[in-house]
């Protein structure tokens, strides 16, 4: 206590750097005494910055980089802003405390020297630092992309998420495999778009975008289902008989027209005509009802055959061929192939060739329904793939060495096509007959099954 300090010079003077030797005179109790400190003042100066040796200063389109400084002194004082001149890269930016340069550039830049300015209370200092960002191969995603399912007849339209160029035009889009029918790419902004002309089941394609750098791909999964209830798919459909509907058949005469648009009008024989129900459907007899039509005397490699009938009688165990699309023997028929190469469907669908008489047998076997109406498929595509459907569950087949090409010149429906047989005959409903010149996809069977269904 009253103590006092003594130094060389007034006070309030400002000192420059040198020692100083401090004072203290102390007394307490009448006993004084001097303590003395020995002092160092070094005042505040500019920052010193360096980029010699610093490493990242090369970089490439939408690749991260950074670049910090080799030496960052900040003179005893805060560092208040590093600055850039020119200024840097678009996409990359400079610290203010720390100089330290990053981010993510989206244009290429040929080397270029950047004067970095590192600033505090006591002046400026810079260094010159040299960047360069090359092109790279563009960056595409459709990871989150929207409108990947559609629907025959309505336009799409999808947009990749994420689409950078790497600093360079795009010069190409690609889509393997083919996109479906009626849709594209755009070649600069793969923009997939159009309106689709057919179903496809959920597929992925693999999206390429080229620029002078090279490709990236990416891929999407895109659906397109059939136009469910406002007609059956038409791509490929040859035949296509609808008691339902009017203009296939009014309710009177032996004429069912065809709905294709190929004139592959039926004929009823054995008064099928007088056996039509005004619920819009045929009651077979069992015994001679059947319609004939001719499909034309071109041969089908893959074919796919459709049918709404709904059995009224139990099927019988007898034998071991309880028809669904066909039958040998004493069975129900729905349909049989007469002429040319025969395929015919048999037990619960087992597929007989009457060729070589192989068969060709889903595991397990879909049997008819009694008192219900059901969509029967069988689907055959070139040159040895065959598929069976109950409705819209399909059953594999695992023998299907099958490759014949098939002529649909004459066709009997609900009846052994045999003409010395007429004891064969389907018994029940029958709606609607369908006959493509190729193997539908799943998505579009499903899809008729359901507009079928509707009827």
């Amino acid at each position: 206590s009253g103590g006092a300090v003594r130094r060389g010079g007034g006070f309030g003077e400002k000192l420059t750097a040198g020692i100083f030797l401090l004072t203290f005179n102390m007394s307490s109790n009448a006993v004084a005494s001097d303590l003395g400190f020995r002092c160092v003042y070094r005042p505040a100066s500019s920052p010193s910055i360096s980029f010699a040796g610093s490493s990242g200063t090369t970089g490439s389109v939408g690749a991260a980089m950074s670049v910090t400084p080799s030496t960052l002194n900040n003179g005893g004082a805060s560092i208040t802003n590093c600055t850039s001149s020119p200024a840097l890269p678009s996409g990359l930016s400079i610290n203010a405390s720390t100089c330290v340069i990053s981010g993510t550039p989206t244009v290429a830049v040929s080397p270029t020297a950047y004067t970095i300015s590192a600033t505090n209370s006591e002046g400026v200092s810079t260094f010159s630092v040299t960047l360069s960002v090359a092109v790279s191969a563009p960056r595409i995603s459709f990871a989150s992309s929207s409108g990947t399912s559609g629907t025959v007849g309505a336009a799409m339209s999808v947009t990749p998420s994420t689409l950078s160029n790497g600093g360079a035009s795009i010069t190409n889009c690609t889509s393997s495999p083919t996109l479906p029918s009626g849709l594209s790419i755009n070649a600069s902004t793969c923009v997939i778009s159009g309106t689709p002309t057919a179903a496809v089941s959920a597929t992925a394609y693999t999206i390429s975008a080229t620029n002078s750098a090279g490709s990236s791909t990416a891929s999407v999964s895109l659906t397109v289902a059939a136009a469910v209830g406002s007609s059956v798919v038409t791509s490929g459909l040859t035949v296509y008989l609808n008691a339902k509907d009017a203009s296939s058949y009014s309710g009177t005469g032996t004429t069912w027209k065809d709905l294709s648009g190929q004139g592959h009008d039926a004929t009823l024989g054995a008064g099928m005509d007088a056996h039509w129900n005004s619920a819009g459907y045929f009651s077979a007899d069992g015994i001679d009802d059947y319609a004939t039509f001719s499909a034309g005397t071109s041969s089908y490699n893959s074919f796919t055959m459709q049918v709404l009938l709904n059995p009224t009688s139990a099927w019988s165990s007898l034998y071991s061929n309880t028809a669904i699309f066909g039958t040998r023997e004493a069975q129900p028929v729905i349909f049989n192939i007469a002429s040319g190469t025969q395929y015919n469907p048999v037990r619960g669908v087992q597929i007989e060739y009457f060729g070589n008489w192989q068969n060709y047998n889903p595991n397990p076997s879909p049997l008819p329904t009694t008192g219900v109406w059901q969509v029967y498929t069988w689907a055959v595509g070139a040159p040895s793939s065959m598929s069976a459907w109950k409705d819209t569950t399909e059953y594999s087949i695992s023998n299907t060495s099958v490759n014949q090409s098939t002529t649909f010149s004459s066709v009997k429906l609900c009846q052994d096509p045999s003409p010395a047989i007429t004891d064969r005959g389907f018994q029940g409903g029958i709606k609607a007959f369908l006959l493509y010149n190729r193997k539908l996809t799943s998505a579009e069977i499903q899809a008729n099954v359901t507009y079928l269904q509707g009827l």
